[in-house]
């Protein structure tokens, strides 16, 4: 999502967002695309680890990595930023950061901390939605694709859940009511479409 940058939002190294979390004091705003001292792939790797892994045997080996890191550190400033202790970014600012946790880092963990903070915002809703499904599409892992269908239905209020969404989506024109058809109606590639506490392959989620 293209936006200009404020003079409050930084880069910064995945160990400095890591100590300002251990310290609970956020310093500004930080674009997580521009974080550096990890590796994309172990993110990836790690986070795909997790998702398969049931809730009941996570023993939280894991909670340190550097999407934890930087989702901890937004949910930090977010905190801060409710009681106007540091400006309140955008609702596009947030959602690029979602996706990225969650498109680049497959991180499912990122997109449940940050889904509350997000709603879809004015003008901006018909670009934020196509941007959503579109880095959902491209995704190449499924669990990554299905952890950002889940998102993208939470986010902007879609499916079964949600009455009148259909009716809502159609305002915004044939083509994208179309692509948002398909992302609602298909199915999940690695949880069990009948029984959403399990996986494909019959092991339990939760």
């Amino acid at each position: 999502m293209p936006f200009c940058k404020a003079p409050w939002v930084i880069a910064m190294d995945v160990d400095t967002l890591r100590q300002a979390v251990e310290d609970g004091t956020s310093g500004p705003w930080v674009e997580v695309s521009t974080v550096t001292g990890y590796s994309v792939e172990d993110e990836l790797t790690a986070a795909e680890e997790r998702w398969y892994r049931p809730a009941s045997e996570d023993d939280g080996t894991d909670v340190d990595s550097a999407s934890d890191v930087m989702t901890d550190y937004l949910a930090l400033y977010l905190s801060e930023a409710a009681i106007g202790a540091v400006p309140r970014p955008g609702g596009a600012r947030l959602l690029n950061a979602a996706l990225f946790l969650g498109g680049a880092l497959g991180s499912s963990y990122a997109l449940a901390t940050l889904l509350p903070h997000l709603s879809a915002t004015g003008g901006e809703q018909e670009y934020d939605l196509v941007e959503c499904i579109r880095v959902r599409d491209q995704a190449k892992r499924p669990f990554v694709r299905d952890a950002l269908k889940s998102f993208v239905l939470d986010v902007f209020c879609l499916g079964a859940s949600y009455p009148g969404w259909k009716a809502r989506i159609a305002s915004l024109g044939p083509a994208i009511a179309q692509s948002v058809e398909t992302l609602v109606t298909s199915d999940y590639e690695t949880i069990d479409p009948t029984d959403a506490r399990r996986f494909r392959d019959g092991r339990s989620r939760f």
